[in-house]
C-alpha cells in the first residue's frame, strides 16, 4: 500500500506550487493595475466558480472513492463534459441579464473558458487519486499553475491589459488539460471493460448531493464579495479578495492532507472504524494547528506582509486580516471533518449542513456588512463554519456509536 505520508507530501508540493502560483497572479494584478484590478478578477471568481461547483458534482471525491469501480472513466467523463458545456451556457445567460461593464463581462467570459479546461484536469485527477497515484496530479499541478502564472503575469505586464492576461490563463490551463491530464488518466483507463447499463441518471443521482455542496461551499465564501461589490465598488471588493487569498496558503496543506487521506479514510471506514475515527481526529489536530499558525502569523506581521505582497492600498487593514484568518481555521477544520462524510459516502447530510451554513453566511453579512463594513464579511465566515463543524462532527460521531 502507498504510504500516506508519502501521498500527503507529494500532494503538498504540487498544490503549494499550484496555489501560491494563483497567489502570485493575484499579487501580479495588485502590483501592476491595483485594487480596483483585484476587485474585477475576484468578481470573475464570485461568479463563474459558483456556477462551475455546481456542474463539476464534485465528481472527483466521488470518482476517488469508488473503490468497487461501479462506473467507468469514460462515464464520469461523458458527464463531466455534458455539466461544463451547461456551466459555460448557464454563465452566458448570467453575462446576459446581469448589467455589468463591458469590459468585466467579457473577463468572466474568458474565466469560464479557464474554468472549462481545468474542469477536464479535475476529471483525470479524480481517477489517478482513485489509484492514489498522486504523484501524477502533483506534476500536473505544477505544470498548470507555473505555465498559467507566466502566461497571464507577461501577458499583462507586457500589454496592460487583463483581458489578454485571461487569454493567457486559458491557454496554459488548456495545454495541460489536453496534452498531460487527460493523456495520462486514459491511459491508465485503457483496459475498463464498457458497459450498456444506463449511468447519466443514477451516476446524478449520486454524484448531485455532493455538487450541491460544493456549490454552497463556493456561494458562502462569495455572499460576502457581492455585497461588499453592490455596497463599496470593485476597489474594496480587491482589498476583501486579496486578504482573503491568503487562506490559499493553509488550504494548500488542507486540500493535500484531505485528497490524500479520502481514499484512505474511506477504506478504514468499511475496516476498521476505530482506526478511521483515529485517522480522523489526528487530521483535525493537524488542520486547526495550521490554523493557528495562520492567525498568529497575521497578527504579527498582518500590515508588513499586506504591503510586501499587493501595495499601500492594503495598509491599514490589519485587523480585518486576522479576522479573516481565524474564519480561515474554522474552514481547514470543516474541510477535514467533511472528508470524513465524503469518505463514509454520507452524500446527502451534506447538503443539509451547506444550507445551513448559506443561511447563516447570508444573514449575518447582510447584517454586519452595512454596519462594520469588511470585517463583516469575515463575520459571517467564521461564525458559518463554526457551526457547520459542531454539527458535521455530532453527525459522524452519533452514526460511528450507533453502528
Amino acid at each position: 500500500m502507498i504510504s500516506l505520508k508519502r501521498n500527503i507530501g507529494i500532494t503538498f508540493f504540487g498544490t503549494l506550487v499550484f496555489s501560491l502560483s494563483q497567489w502570485g497572479i493575484i499579487s501580479a494584478i495588485a502590483k501592476i493595475g491595483g485594487a480596483e484590478k483585484v476587485g474585477i478578477y475576484a468578481l470573475a471568481l464570485a461568479v463563474v466558480s459558483p456556477v462551475f461547483s455546481l456542474a463539476n458534482l464534485n465528481l472527483r471525491s466521488v470518482q476517488s472513492t469508488d473503490i468497487h469501480r461501479q462506473y467507468t472513466f469514460i462515464q464520469y467523463r461523458n458527464l463531466r463534459l455534458l455539466t461544463s458545456f451547461t456551466a459555460l451556457m448557464v454563465i452566458a445567460i448570467i453575462l446576459c441579464m446581469v448589467d455589468y461593464r463591458s469590459d468585466i463581462e467579457v473577463f468572466i467570459a474568458i474565466f469560464a473558458c479557464a474554468k472549462f479546461f481545468e474542469s477536464i484536469s479535475e476529471l483525470a485527477y479524480g481517477r489517478q487519486q482513485q489509484s492514489e497515484r498522486m504523484h501524477f496530479i502533483a506534476v500536473s499541478m505544477i505544470l498548470r499553475g507555473s505555465l498559467a502564472f507566466l502566461m497571464f503575469s507577461l501577458c499583462y505586464w507586457w500589454m496592460g491589459q487583463l483581458l489578454i492576461a485571461g487569454i493567457g490563463l486559458v491557454v496554459a490551463w488548456a495545454v495541460v488539460a489536453l496534452i498531460y491530464d487527460y493523456r495520462q488518466a486514459g491511459q491508465l483507463s485503457r483496459d475498463e471493460l464498457p458497459t450498456a447499463l444506463p449511468y447519466i441518471k443514477p451516476l446524478l443521482i449520486t454524484t448531485a448531493p455532493l455538487g450541491f455542496v460544493v456549490f454552497c461551499n463556493t456561494i458562502n465564501l462569495n455572499i460576502p464579495r457581492y455585497i461588499i461589490s453592490d455596497l463599496y465598488g470593485e476597489t474594496q471588493l480587491g482589498i476583501y479578495a486579496g486578504i482573503s487569498f491568503f487562506i490559499v496558503v493553509g488550504a494548500t496543506l488542507i486540500n493535500a492532507i484531505g485528497q490524500s487521506a479520502t481514499p484512505r479514510l474511506a477504506k478504514l471506514y468499511f475496516t476498521s472504524r476505530p482506526t478511521f475515527l483515529q485517522l480522523l481526529h489526528k487530521l483535525l489536530a493537524i488542520a486547526f494547528l495550521i490554523g493557528l499558525g495562520g492567525i498568529m502569523g497575521s497578527y504579527l506581521l498582518g500590515e508588513w506582509v499586506l504591503a510586501m505582497f499587493y501595495n499601500n492600498e492594503y495598509r491599514g487593514y490589519g485587523g480585518l486580516f486576522v479576522w479573516v484568518m481565524t474564519g480561515g481555521m474554522m474552514m481547514y477544520c470543516s474541510a477535514i471533518i467533511g472528508c470524513g462524510l465524503t469518505a463514509m459516502r454520507s452524500f446527502k447530510i451534506q447538503s443539509w449542513l451547506s444550507l445551513v451554513v448559506i443561511s447563516i453566511v447570508a444573514a449575518v453579512s447582510f447584517y454586519s456588512i452595512p454596519i462594520v463594513g469588511l470585517k463583516g464579511g469575515a463575520i459571517a465566515i467564521l461564525l458559518a463554519y463554526s457551526v457547520k463543524f459542531l454539527l458535521t462532527y455530532g453527525f459522524i460521531f452519533s452514526k460511528l456509536k450507533g453502528a
